[in-house]
């Protein structure tokens, strides 16, 4: 019995809904021509589908003051799939951004706590919502 490995293809940004969408499309072909290694920057991939439809797609560019996330719908791959390699999120020093392909953000969030260090971590993995009220900065 012979088994079949499909090689998932690459996608890459190319929605141009937002203006820093070009940017982002950018971002990822500069850091595909350096063979994804970068000093300072950690790249990681998703692949996604089954069968002969799978795909492969940068979902996180992280820095040590940054991080980009990829996840937002830019069209159809097929019935099936959807194409989510446009840029979904850009998180930096103080300030989170995200957007959606409905139009119906953007969401923005800015950090108003006392130690930026200390709650780094926290205010750059985790759900904002209700924040004041669960005491959180």
């Amino acid at each position: 019995m012979s088994v079949l490995t499909t090689t998932p293809k690459f996608l890459y940004p190319h929605s141009r809904q937002f203006p820093f969408d070009e940017v982002a499309e950018e971002i990822v072909r500069a850091i595909e021509k350096r063979n994804w290694k970068v000093p300072g920057i950690a790249i990681e991939f998703d692949i996604y589908g089954s069968g002969e439809e799978k795909y492969q797609m940068v979902r996180y560019i992280t820095g040590d003051n940054f991080k980009l996330y990829f996840c937002r719908v830019q069209g159809k791959l097929n019935d099936r799939w959807n194409d989510v390699a446009a840029l979904n999120e850009v998180y930096i020093p103080e300030q989170i951004m995200e957007v959606y392909e409905d139009e119906s953000g953007p969401t923005y969030y800015l950090y108003v706590g006392k130690n930026w260090e200390a709650d780094k971590e926290w205010f750059m993995n985790s759900i904002k919502v209700h924040s004041k009220l669960d005491k959180k900065p």
